[in-house]
């Protein structure tokens, strides 16, 4: 299985090109609903495919934080 480093989730030109990333979100949910992206020329982030888990962590925004180590990456629950 070759998930998604992620690019196609967030590059505007693979949105204009095909649409939403439907295909990927629906693997992602599947097979890592909490998934490390590494795309190129993006720096790396977390994609949170799951309603549930989405919900779960607006909730507690002290645990879950966009970049704790001061920029080297988007982390969850500071890992």
């Amino acid at each position: 299985m070759n998930l998604s480093d992620g690019f196609d989730l967030i590059d505007p030109a693979s949105y204009a090109a095909s649409g939403p990333p439907h295909d990927a979100w629906a693997a992602l949910r599947r097979h890592s609903p909490v998934h490390h992206c590494t795309p190129r020329d993006y720096p790396p982030y977390w994609a949170i495919t799951r309603h549930a888990d989405i919900c779960e962590i607006s909730k507690q925004p002290d645990r879950f934080l966009s970049q704790p180590d001061g920029g080297e990456g988007a982390a969850v629950n500071g890992t």
